[in-house]
């Protein structure tokens, strides 16, 4: 998906100078970005960078704001912004809730109708997973471990038994909790 960056400072917030037809599909360094790549800069020892970028457009702050002729977006801290750009432009892919039919789900398991389990997880006996979780693809989550809502476990995570994980936790592939020494 593209966005012109008219339609990103709309959402975003952001003032444009130049062009804000400019269409932008994705996020790259000064040095790296092409034509429909969009960056930015914080740190001044990059401003020479500005002269060189082939980017379609920046995220400066103020003080920087006249450092290009490009199209641009003024924002209060252009780190966080390009953040924030970065998850407008690649967005989590939308989860369908419900057990895969080759999970397996142990006795006794509470799994809540909003969350998604993936292909080849494994849900230890007694373990209850929370609202709008996602549990990825080859997890193994042991006995009576207890995950709270919107946490999302990226492929083969593994938590041992008897583990208990608050809400909003991201863990990505290969973490381990709850083994000796954790």
């Amino acid at each position: 998906m593209t966005y012109s960056l008219a339609e990103i400072a709309s959402r975003l917030g952001g003032s444009v100078l130049g062009d804000g037809e400019v269409r932008i599909s994705s996020i790259a360094t000064l040095e790296h970005a092409d034509a429909t790549q969009i960056s930015f800069l914080t740190n001044s020892k990059y401003r020479g960078k500005l002269a060189e970028t082939r980017a379609g457009a920046l995220i400066l702050g103020e003080a920087d704001a006249d450092a290009s002729d490009l199209p641009r977006i003024i924002a209060a801290n252009p780190y966080a912004y390009f953040a924030r750009v970065s998850a407008l432009l690649n967005p989590l892919p939308e989860i369908q809730p419900g057990v895969h039919p080759s999970a397996v789900v142990g006795e006794g398991a509470r799994i809540d109708p909003t969350a998604s389990i993936a292909a080849t997880a494994v849900i230890g006996a007694g373990a209850v997973i929370g609202a709008h979780c996602v549990i990825g693809a080859g997890c193994s989550i042991g006995d009576h471990v207890v995950i709270g809502s919107h946490a999302r476990l990226y492929p083969r995570v593994v938590i041992y038994h008897d583990c208990v994980i608050g809400d909003n936790l991201i863990a990505h592939s290969g973490v381990v909790i709850g083994a000796d020494g954790f």
